[in-house]
């Protein structure tokens, strides 16, 4: 899929990733400003949404800005590794 289908399925809270990222245990995932760590208190800015990429094997996470190399690819996936704490 290309990056205008990634992102709709990273606004219906799936998780994505590109295919030459192999085996490598990252993904993306849509997450709210009050998910962060940076003081905001719970509720207050929910509509502030935020990209990040995830590790499934560490659990971190790092804020992501697009590369173009990334918006024009055509070999976007659903990733079907979630965290830990996803899996509930």
């Amino acid at each position: 899929m290309d990056f205008s289908e990634a992102l709709k399925e990273i606004k219906n809270g799936n998780y994505v990733k590109r295919e030459p990222w192999g085996k490598n245990d990252l993904f993306l995932s849509k997450t709210t400003i009050s998910e962060t760590e940076n003081g905001v208190s719970k509720g207050a800015a929910k509509e502030i949404i935020q990209i990040k990429m995830r590790n499934t094997i560490s659990g971190d996470t790092a804020s992501w800005m697009a590369p173009h190399t990334d918006l024009f690819a055509e070999d976007w996936i659903k990733s079907v590794k979630t965290l830990d704490k996803d899996k509930k």
